[in-house]
């Protein structure tokens, strides 16, 4: 009998855009961002709730679901881009990281 290979250890990468809450601090700083969450250990939809209640503990909101993929270690071998967030969201769970542009006009906060 064949013994089956393991699966490598795969994180799934979910990508929002999204604006700070209007009363917050970065509100008046920051426009927006893209923000990337790296979920380890849960189907698609899971990763996809969980990654919108962190969010929104950050008193974020979130404007759209922009992208939700897979990651596996192999991804990483000849760009290195991001392999910290993979391996801390391995031993952590969840890694989110937050890609932000600036707040130039103040008609661009958002009334939440």
């Amino acid at each position: 009998m064949k013994s089956k290979k393991p699966s490598p250890p795969l994180v799934r990468i979910i990508t929002f855009v999204g604006r700070p809450d209007i009363n917050s601090v970065e509100a008046t700083e920051v426009g927006g961002a893209m923000i990337d969450c790296y979920v380890a250990g849960m189907s698609a939809d899971e990763a996809v709730e969980h990654a919108r209640r962190e969010i929104h503990e950050t008193r974020w909101h979130i404007e759209s679901l922009d992208d939700v993929g897979v990651l596996v270690e192999s991804d990483f071998d000849d760009d290195p881009t991001g392999k910290e967030y993979f391996d801390q969201a391995l031993i952590d769970g969840f890694v989110m990281m937050f890609h932000t542009w600036p707040n130039n006009d103040p008609d661009d906060i958002v009334p939440q």
